[in-house]
């Protein structure tokens, strides 16, 4: 398959998600000072994207947008959530993950973006 396709399919299943309306609720969470969450997460799908055009990565589309755009599934505010900046950034891939699985079916690499977006800060 040709990375035109792929691109399509990478379009395709951003434009699913983008307009879902678990993923809408995303723009509620502030996240990096003038972003909420949904941009933020759309600029890492697309940023990861012209990546894995750019080095030819071996990865789905459909699994790069999803875990993309979830990967900072959490829904709280950070700075109302009275969690330490660390202890933030070691529990949110996992309540990512938790909250992600109720509305989607995930593969082991889609779960996989989710759990290791931190790396190493997690582990």
């Amino acid at each position: 398959m040709d990375w035109k396709d792929r691109e399509q399919r990478f379009l395709q299943m951003m434009n699913r998600l983008e307009n879902a309306p678990e993923i809408l609720q995303l723009k509620q969470y502030p996240q990096h000072g003038t972003n909420d969450t949904f941009q933020h997460s759309h600029n890492v799908a697309v940023y990861a994207w012209h990546l894995a055009r750019r080095w030819k990565w071996k990865v789905s589309p459909e699994d790069l947008a999803m875990g993309a755009m979830l990967h900072d599934y959490y829904l709280y505010d950070i700075e109302k959530s009275g969690l330490t900046d660390y202890r933030h950034g070691v529990r949110h891939p996992v309540t990512a993950l938790e909250n992600a699985e109720k509305i989607y079916e995930l593969n082991e690499r889609g779960r996989n973006i989710i759990l290791s977006h931190m790396w190493p800060l997690p582990f």
